[in-house]
């Protein structure tokens, strides 16, 4: 297992506080069997630049213990899921 850094921006009609962030993380995290280190909310800020016409954003970073053979598997459920706006997925 190693140790990923993920950042999420979050439409912020839709999440407002960390725990509504946590529950939409948990929900592509858990099934692949891996372990939330840290959680830092960052909060609500302003887009450089319009995502799907939205000009604010909610983010969330997390440090996250994971299979590299489940990463594939977290990257398309990330994409899939409409809450998220951008994510980032590091090894640290």
């Amino acid at each position: 297992m190693r140790t990923y850094e993920a950042v999420f921006v979050f439409d912020p009609q839709v999440v407002k506080s960390k725990k509504e962030a946590l529950v939409q993380v948990n929900k592509i995290f858990k099934p692949a069997a891996s372990k939330i280190i840290e959680t830092q909310a960052w909060g609500e800020r302003s887009l450089a630049y319009p995502i799907k016409k939205k000009t604010q954003g909610w983010y969330l970073c997390l440090t996250v213990e994971l299979d590299e053979a489940k990463l594939g598997e977290i990257s398309k459920n990330l994409k899939l899921e409409t809450t998220i706006l951008r994510h980032l997925l590091i090894k640290q």
